[in-house]
């Protein structure tokens, strides 16, 4: 039997080269439709993955993409 590893959150404070999607000015202040599209590791520059997106620390991927949509209006 295999030991699972259980995912980890991980913080956009690790990221760099975050890019968001789906910001919606007519949207604000919510985004609900906006998501980290990509990002890369701040000490490797290596993309994350699909899966790792997803671990993408909730609260922080908010206030990201909050930051980048107040960019766009």
């Amino acid at each position: 039997m295999k030991n699972k590893i259980e995912p980890r959150t991980i913080r956009t404070s690790e990221l760099e080269n975050i890019q968001v999607a789906g910001i919606n000015p007519r949207d604000y202040p919510d985004f609900s439709d906006a998501y980290i599209e990509e990002a890369c590791w701040k000490d490797t520059g290596i993309a994350l993955t699909d899966e790792e997106l997803e671990l993408v620390d909730e609260s922080d991927a908010y206030d990201e993409i909050f930051d980048q949509a107040l960019g766009f209006m």
